[in-house]
C-alpha cells in the first residue's frame, strides 16, 4: 500500500509517428462561437474516451486541415503526392484507437478548461494513466464547410509539439533529403552538408531502430543538437531503446536548451525527478500550470510527491489538500495525504483518510491492510491505530 507516485510526466512512445497520447488543440470557427459552443463539442468526445472508445474522436478529425497544415510548409515536394496524403489519411484514422488502446482499465479523460483565442476554442483535456501517470492535450477546432466544429490538431504535452510537427516530421521520413530537412529543422547555416548529418538519424527512426537514431544524434554539433525538432526527437527515441543512459543525456540536453519552455515540461519531468531537482520541478510545474491556465488537481498532486520526495512532507500535506479542494473525486491526493500524515506522525489523521478512501472509493483499506505494510509499522504500533481497531 503505497501513495500513488504519479509524478514522472507519461513519455509515450512519442518519436515521430504522432501522439499516441496527445494533447488535441482543437480550432474554432472564425465567425460567433462562444467557449460554450466548444465544450458541448468537446464533450461527447471525452465521454467517448471516457468508454475507452475513440469512434467520437476519430468522427472529429477533419483530416484534410491536418494534412494540409502538416505538409503546406515543405512545399510541393510532398503536398501533392495524392497516394502519400492517402496514405497518413489512413495514419491519422489510428491515432483514437491509440489514445483508447493506451488506456489501463482505470483510464479517463477529463475535460479540464476551455477558451478561445484567434476564432479558434482550444480544449485542455487530461488523460488519465493510472501508475503510469497523466498525459494533457490541448485539442483545436474549427467549423468545417458544413459549419461543425472538427478537431484540425492537437498539442501534446507529453511530446512537447503538436501532432502536424509530428506528422510533418513523419512526412519527411519517408523520404529524407537536404532540401526537406533543411526545411523541417530550419537550419540555415552550410544547409546541404548539415542536413547531410541528419538524415541517417531520419532513416533510423523510419526503422525504428531507436538506440541507432540516438547515437547518431548524439555525435551531431552542439548547435544541431540545439534544434528543438531534433531535441524532442532523440527523447523519443532515446526512450524507445530502453536505455537509461541515453535517456538521461537526452534529457539533459534537451533541459539545457529548452527547460525554460512551459510547454515542454511534461516531457522534463522524468529529468528532474532523477536528477533530484525537485525545486526545479515545482517551479515548472507551476509555470506549466500558468500557462495552460487551469487550477489542477494533478498537478496539485505532483507538487505533493516532489514535497514528499524532498523530504518536506507538511507542504506534502498543504498540497494534497489543495489537490482534494480542486478534484474530490481524484484518489492520487488521499494517497499522497496519507502518506504524508504517516510521514509525521500523525496517525490519527491517517484513520481519518483511511476512512476517507474507503468511504469516497470503496476501497478495502482496513488495519490488516497497514498491518501487512512496513511503511506503517509505527502506525500500527500506536495508540490511533488500536482505538481503530477495536471499532473493528
Amino acid at each position: 500500500m503505497k501513495p500513488c507516485l504519479s509524478c514522472r510526466g507519461w513519455l509515450l512512445a512519442a518519436t515521430l509517428g504522432g501522439a499516441v497520447c496527445s494533447a488535441a488543440v482543437l480550432a474554432g470557427p472564425a465567425r460567433g462561437a462562444d467557449s460554450a459552443a466548444y465544450r458541448s463539442a468537446a464533450a461527447p468526445i471525452v465521454a467517448d474516451l471516457n468508454k475507452h472508445s475513440a469512434q467520437a474522436f476519430t468522427n472529429a478529425l477533419d483530416r484534410d486541415a491536418i494534412i494540409g497544415k502538416a505538409l503546406d510548409p515543405l512545399g510541393a515536394e510532398l503536398k501533392d503526392a495524392s497516394a502519400f496524403r492517402t496514405g497518413l489519411a489512413r495514419g491519422i484514422e489510428r491515432v483514437g484507437p491509440q489514445i483508447a488502446g493506451a488506456m489501463p482499465k482505470d483510464g479517463y479523460a477529463k475535460l479540464l478548461r476551455v477558451r478561445t483565442k484567434d476564432g479558434e476554442g482550444h480544449c485542455l483535456v487530461r488523460l488519465g494513466y493510472g501508475d503510469s501517470g497523466y498525459g494533457y492535450m490541448d485539442w483545436a477546432m474549427r467549423a468545417d464547410r458544413d459549419g461543425r466544429l472538427r478537431i484540425v490538431d492537437w498539442f501534446d504535452y507529453s511530446t512537447g509539439q503538436n501532432y502536424t510537427d509530428s506528422l510533418r516530421t513523419l512526412s519527411v521520413l519517408v523520404a529524407p533529403n537536404p532540401s526537406l530537412l533543411g526545411k523541417l529543422f530550419d537550419i540555415a547555416s552550410g544547409k546541404a552538408e548539415r542536413t547531410r548529418q541528419v538524415i541517417p538519424m531520419m532513416q533510423a527512426l523510419g526503422k525504428q531502430e531507436f538506440a541507432r537514431a540516438y547515437e547518431v544524434f548524439d555525435k551531431l554539433d552542439e548547435e544541431l543538437k540545439r534544434n528543438r525538432t531534433l531535441s524532442v526527437a532523440a527523447v523519443g527515441a532515446a526512450n524507445r531503446s530502453q536505455n537509461e543512459a541515453h535517456y538521461r543525456a537526452a534529457l539533459a540536453n534537451l533541459d539545457k536548451h529548452h527547460g525554460s519552455e512551459p510547454a515542454l515540461v511534461f516531457l522534463l519531468i522524468d529529468h528532474y525527478v532523477m536528477t533530484k531537482q525537485y525545486d526545479r520541478l515545482l517551479h515548472a510545474i507551476d509555470a506549466f500550470q500558468k500557462f495552460v491556465g487551469v487550477e489542477d488537481a494533478a498537478l496539485a498532486g505532483i507538487k505533493a510527491n516532489s514535497y514528499m520526495m524532498s523530504g518536506k512532507p507538511d507542504q506534502a500535506i498543504a498540497a494534497a489538500i489543495e489537490g482534494i479542494r480542486i478534484e474530490p473525486e481524484l484518489a492520487a491526493n488521499y494517497w499522497t495525504l496519507l502518506a504524508s500524515y504517516n510521514k509525521t506522525g500523525r496517525y490519527d489523521k491517517v484513520v481519518d483518510t483511511a476512512a476517507l478512501l474507503r468511504g469516497q472509493f470503496g476501497l478495502a483499506l482496513g488495519p490488516a491492510e497497514f498491518e501487512k505494510d512496513a511503511d506503517y509499522k509505527e502506525f500500527v504500533r500506536s495508540a490511533a491505530f488500536r482505538r481503530w481497531k477495536r471499532k473493528g
